[in-house]
């Protein structure tokens, strides 16, 4: 996907119409483009840090004279963005472009707001405002013809915000967002292969318009995320680093303790032990050793695992599937760091042992 922020001249576009018109008829000659196979535009680019919100009515929510209307981010959309995108329709139907021409007044709302204030309703057909009725409007109210998935708008670690979605023109003149909207395409090739086909096009609809931020969506993704995968990149390197000191001090550790038993392991040899006998008793010493440590680690790990929730993404800071597989590795470690001074004890001749005492 391919994407390109346009910004339109209030000199050159005096209202929302032209505006409207504009856009329209540009994406009209991105989709005839060879290997487009989708195009919108849209006030808010998910994952862009920039988010438009204000206070909304909602028409079965009565406030009181002292209340203040829930916020809820907005953004304009031309018909078909959203499916551009891959965001999904989860009741109802999409943006029309009769919609926006006719100035219906419909909306879409994301999963979100449909849960939080019509919460076991079907959210198709109710009613918001955004801001406070006029009173020279006699219907003001914005009727809701679609549900669609939730979006992260400003950072993968926060949730998606709760969202409603407007034609480019709405029941309401000065919508100003309507003439700062980003283009977004989705090609069947190298997206940054079409970046002059489209600047092309919007200059022969309007050759003194600048083109701003042409990028691919994956490079929008990759800006949006690089803080969490830099501090990822130095947990697994701390990580590496502190498991790398472990399998050496266990190694110390136990090697210490072989030498220091060198005379019990000649007697017992002496007495009969096999090799396999001592070898698996000092990897039972060495492993009850790790076993513990492992416990105290996760003791602490549950503990102190809620203040790295700001940097996890697609998983729960207590996971049970991490906090299963990683004690299994370290015990592994552990285990492999115990098995040279085992076998190394396994090979101690009795009568050497016994000299040295």
């Amino acid at each position: 996907m391919l994407t390109a922020s346009l910004a339109l001249p209030e000199s050159s576009y005096p209202d929302d119409a032209a505006a409207a018109s504009f856009f329209t008829r540009l994406l009209e000659r991105v989709r005839a483009l060879p290997g487009v196979e989708a195009a919108g535009a849209l006030s808010t680019l998910p994952l862009s840090n920039t988010f438009q919100a204000s206070g909304h009515l909602i028409e079965d929510i009565p406030l009181e004279d002292d209340d203040l209307p829930p916020v809820l981010g907005f953004a304009y959309v031309a018909p078909g963005t959203l499916e551009t995108l891959g965001v999904g329709l989860r009741a109802g139907r999409g943006l029309e472009l009769s919609d926006q021409e006719q100035r219906t007044g419909a909306v879409l709302v994301s999963e979100s707001v449909a849960r939080t204030y019509w919460p076991g309703q079907n959210a198709v057909g109710k009613r918001l405002l955004n801001g406070r009725p006029s009173a020279d409007d006699p219907d003001p109210w914005l009727t809701v013809v679609g549900v669609v998935g939730d979006v992260h708008v400003t950072s993968l670690t926060e949730e998606p915000e709760e969202m409603v979605y407007y034609p480019l023109l709405g029941k309401h003149e000065g919508d100003w967002a309507a003439r700062q909207l980003t283009v977004v395409v989705r090609t069947r090739s190298e997206p940054s292969l079409l970046a002059p086909s489209l600047r092309q096009v919007v200059w022969d609809l309007d050759d003194n318009l600048p083109i701003a931020r042409v990028r691919t969506l994956e490079a929008v993704v990759d800006e949006a995320r690089a803080p969490a995968a830099l501090t990822a990149v130095m947990l697994l390197l701390a990580a590496a680093v502190a498991l790398g000191l472990g399998a050496v001090g266990t190694f110390g550790v136990i090697s210490y303790l072989v030498s220091q038993r060198t005379a019990e392991i000649g007697v017992r040899m002496a007495l009969g032990a096999r090799r396999g006998d001592i070898r698996l008793m000092v990897l039972r010493q060495g492993m009850v050793l790790a076993a513990a440590g492992a416990a105290v680690g996760m003791g602490l790990a549950l503990a102190f695992t809620r203040w790295l929730d700001a940097f996890l993404y697609g998983v729960e800071p207590r996971d049970l599937g991490t906090f299963l597989a990683v004690p299994a590795m370290l015990l592994a470690v552990a285990a492999l760091a115990t098995w040279l001074p085992a076998s190394r004890a396994a090979r101690i001749e009795p009568i050497v042992a016994l000299r040295q005492e």
